[in-house]
Order: C-alpha cells, then structure tokens, then sequence
C-alpha cells in the first residue's frame, strides 16, 4: 500500500495543565496495511505544515508518550478522543496508558477536524463511544481493508456546525448510516474485538435521551384514590371527563383496593360514558349470560365428554394445566381448593362459549391475575375472605371476572397469537425488527450479528402478556387495555422494552440464545412497567407499523356451536 495522507490538522497545539503550549501538526496517514496517526511540533519556517506532514518517517514509531514530544503510532495502539468545546480540546490516550495528552484547535481548524473523524469512522479505525458525550474509542485490529470497502456516497457533509453537540450528532448519523450500509452488505468485521458494542452504545444513548424528552413532556395525570375516583362521576354516576379518565388509566397510580372497579372500564365491560344505570343493566345482562353459560357446562355429562374428542381433549388439557397453575399463589396451593375449581370451571366455561378457540394453553395463567385481583384475600387453606376474614360469598363475582378476562382477549386480539403462537410470534418480531430498523438500527444490527432478531428468547413473554414478568401486572394491563390500539399495543411494548433494556445486553460477555434466556428476566426485573407503557407510547406517535386497520375476520364474534348468548 503506498503512503496515504487521510486527513491533516495543521494547528494543532498541545498544551499542559500550566498552560504551556506547543504547536504542532496531526496528521492521519495509511501505510504498508496500517494507519498511523502522528503529531510534531512545527518548526517555524515557512514550510512548516507541509515538512510535517510529509517528513513524519523521521519519527520513530514506539510508545513514546511524553508531553511536547513527537509520536507516530499504529491507530491501535490508540486508546480514546475525547472532544469539549470552550475552547475546542481533543484528549488523546494510548492503550495501557492512563495519561491524556491535550491538545488544543481554533475555529478554523474545525473543518479539518470534522474531516478527521470522518475518516476515522470510515475507514474502521474508530468508533463512538460512551466514555465521554463527545468520544472516540479506537478499534485494536484497525488495519486497511477493515471494511471491505467503504461507501463514496457515505459522508459527513455538514461541516459547519453551531457547536459541539451538533457536530456530534451529525456524527452518530453519519455512523449510523455508514452501519446500515456495511450490515446491508455484510461488511461490518467480524472479529469480537470491534467495538459494535460501544458505538451501539453511544447511538442508542441519543435515541434514549429523545425518549426521555418525550416522557417529560406527557402531563402529571392525578393518582386514582378511592376519593378521586368518587369525585369522578356526576350525579348519573357518569364520569365527568371520560377522556382524561382514560388517560389516567394509562398513567396514573392506582388504589389497589379500586382495581375491581377500574378493570371493567379498562376492559370496555363498561363503557366510559355510561352512567349508573346503564352499567348495572350491563351487569345484570352479563350475569345471566354468564350463569346460563355455567349451567350449560355443568349440564354436560361424562358420557357425552368422552364421545365428543374435541371435548375431551380440551378438558383433559385444562385439567392437567389448572393443577400446575401457580400453585405457590395462597389461591391455588391446596388441590380441590375453590380457587382451582374457580379457574377450572372458567376455563371449560370460555372452551364451550369459544368452541372454535376452545382452549389454548396459556390461557390458565392469564385468568389468575382477574381471579386474584377479584378477589384478592384468601385463607390458608385456599378459602376465599372478605375484608373482615370471613369466608367469602364469591358467586357474584365471578360473572364480572369471565368478562373482563374475554374482554381482554378481544381487546388485545391476544387470541390470535394463543392460536398460533410460533407464527404470530415470529411475525411480532419482525414488526419489532422493522421498528428497531428506524428507530435504533445498531440494536437492529446487534440483534442480527448475534442471530436473536427472531426474539425466541422472550416468546414466553408475548404469549402471557408478560404476567410472570412484572410483579404488579395491573399497571401494564391497564397500559394494553386503555391505549388507543390495545391490539397492537404488545408490538410497541416488546420494542419499548428492547430498547429499554439494549444497554444491558451490550455489557454481556456471552451472547447466545441460552444466555439471553436466562438473562432477560433478571434484566425485566430492573425496568419501571409505567416507563416501559410511555416507550410504546412513544413508538406508537411516531413509529407505528403501517396498514393499522384491524382485519375484519379479527372482530367476527366466534361460532357458537353449544352455547347461544342472546346478544349473538
């Protein structure tokens, strides 16, 4: 390879923590494979600049690393830049080396300098980093030819910039789409040792701070106590401001006493400009469906079970799945407790008012939340109690717990995915990949470099609505439920909390699909559920997956082959 010149910053002055200051010349140069980065000071004649930058073969290539003093380094023996602004500074290390020497440019060096960090960036010899806001970390195995080839119509155009924020955006643009490019072409290097990881870091930090911005722009909403909530309605017992409730749903604290009330607005039982009346006319309307429904099922006989395969297959599965539910829940600990028969029996009930559905596994858990939550003390034997201790008279309950939880299946077509959960998961995760393509595209390309796009490592998660994930579930529940698109809102949420969680998987050593595994809960455990709700609501705004509207067969009520509701 003959000697390249990449880029020369001809005053380029260092400077000590006394103040004394030499000027000199940096230059970047190609040579024999490698490329080297050297700095003199200038020798006040009148060829100065070009003697510098032709004659740094005088300089002894080494670890020479003493202030005021000439270097000619291999660019992977280089450590970091750190750039600042006020004057303008760039700090320069070397590996093992803990000393920064400073150097010092004016304004009009500023273009040469946008003009070094592009070159630097292109030609795979550094990268962005995360040690300062304004950094580079240089690449260990930097050499000509670390891509294969590097893209004409790829620059850093904007050279003139307001300051230093500005220019650094526009290099982590610039990066990035020299990324999109390279991954487009299988061009990023293989080798562990290139630092995708810090520049990942580095870019996704911006996307994050732009999340952050939109988060503290979304109104304080007022916590729902049990007296804000009767202050809520008028006196029709309609809600004054039906709108913001909503919202508040979303965003606000919830009394946890109050969660009876709020599921069936959140869950569209009752609608949010009912009143009183209209609500207790639904009710009584969905306690005689639901207790025709659960007479019809206890009116099936064994026989009649045992000839119908569908029937049998279905009950024996639900059976097997009822008595591994949650069995350290108090609720479900003690077999033949009520709160198995209780789930047992819904879960048949929904088989037979869905046949085409019937049941699908996973189910089970996502009922244990409504049930629990209904009714939310029980004794140590698994005897359901009021407030006061005393047994509970549960059978009125049990009408409003059915019909939020299909409500929820609707609402979330979470039916769907129960149906085919390998195919409706795989297509989440490209919608996801297809987000992440947009709005982090290094994430994008870390999850590819790592084969994990295909997110099989928290399908779990889709399936349950990330149940077992979070330790109060109502606050994300009531996020899918009271946002404008319940049914794709898990989309967004899986991305939210991707992107939330992105820099965690980027400190990991080991990087396979078993350590993603077993890494991802431990990494859920570190989000807040309410922050994870306003990502997706982020993504919604301004990244939502095209075609929205719902297809129709998704809102065709099912065929009801043994049990005929009177509103079908």
């Amino acid at each position: 390879m003959n000697r390249t010149v990449l880029c020369t910053v001809e005053y380029f002055t260092e400077i000590d923590s006394n103040g004394t200051n030499v000027q000199g010349t940096l230059a970047s140069v190609g040579y024999n494979q490698n490329f080297y980065l050297y700095w003199t000071p200038l020798d006040g004649t009148s060829t100065q600049n070009i003697t510098a930058v032709f004659d740094y073969e005088k300089i002894k290539e080494g670890d020479n690393w003493t202030l005021f003093e000439p270097f000619c380094l291999d660019c992977s023996k280089l450590g970091r830049f750190e750039f600042s602004e006020n004057p303008y500074s760039i700090k320069i290390n070397i590996n093992n080396n803990k000393l920064f020497r400073t150097f010092q440019i004016t304004e009009t060096e500023l273009i040469p300098l946008t003009i070094l960090i592009e070159q630097l960036l292109l030609n795979g010899i550094a990268v962005p980093s995360v040690s300062s806001r304004y950094s580079l970390e240089f690449y260990k195995g930097a050499h000509y030819g670390t891509y294969a080839f590097i893209p004409a119509h790829i620059q850093l155009n904007d050279r003139l910039f307001k300051n230093l924020e500005e220019l650094w955006n526009n290099v982590l643009k610039f990066f990035e789409k020299l990324m999109i490019h390279l991954d487009a072409s299988h061009a990023i290097p293989s080798d562990p040792a290139f630092p995708i990881n810090t520049a990942a870091r580095a870019v996704h930090l911006r996307v994050i701070e732009k999340i952050n911005d939109y988060i503290n722009n979304i109104p304080v909403y007022a916590d729902i106590t049990k007296e804000s909530y009767a202050e809520a309605f008028d006196s029709a017992g309609k809600l004054k401001n039906p709108s913001e409730f909503k919202l508040r749903l979303f965003h606000s604290n919830k009394d946890q006493d109050l969660l009876p009330e709020l599921i069936p607005f959140a869950m569209n039982v009752y609608p949010l400009d009912s009143t009183k009346q209209e609500r207790e006319e639904i009710y009584k309307k969905l306690t005689k469906e639901f207790y025709s429904l659960q007479e019809q099922v206890k009116l099936i006989q064994q026989p009649q079970i045992d000839g119908n395969s569908k029937l049998f297959s279905t009950f024996r599965v639900i059976d097997h799945d009822v008595a591994r539910t949650d069995r350290l829940n108090p609720a479900f600990k003690n077999d033949n407790s009520p709160g198995l028969l209780i789930l047992s029996d819904f879960l048949k009930m929904y088989a037979v008012y869905n046949p085409p559905i019937s049941y699908l596994q996973g189910m089970n858990d996502l009922f244990v939340p409504f049930i629990t939550t209904f009714i939310p003390k029980w004794g140590d034997d698994g005897t359901p109690l009021d407030k006061d201790g005393n047994t509970l008279d549960y059978e009125p309950i049990k009408p409003m717990i059915f019909w939020c939880y299909e409500s929820m299946l609707i609402n979330t077509q979470q039916i769907k995915l129960l149906e085919n959960v390998t195919g409706h998961c795989g297509h989440i995760a490209e919608q996801v990949e297809e987000i992440l393509n947009k709005v982090s595209p290094l994430c994008s390309i870390w999850l590819r470099r790592h084969n994990l796009q295909g997110l099989l490592w928290c399908f779990s998660d889709f399936v349950l609505l990330f149940k077992r994930s979070f330790d109060d579930i109502w606050t994300t529940w009531m996020q899918f439920n009271a946002c404008e698109e319940p049914d794709r809102f898990l989309l967004y949420f899986i991305t939210a909390v991707l992107i939330a969680s992105f820099d965690s998987y980027l400190l990991m050593t080991d990087i396979t699909m078993t350590s993603m595994m077993e890494a991802f809960p431990r990494v859920l455990a570190t989000l807040l559920p309410v922050n994870i709700g306003k990502i997706a609501l982020w993504i919604q705004e301004y990244y939502a997956v095209t075609n929205k509207e719902v297809k129709k067969q998704n809102l065709e009520l099912p065929n009801f082959e043994f049990f005929k509701p009177d509103w079908n």
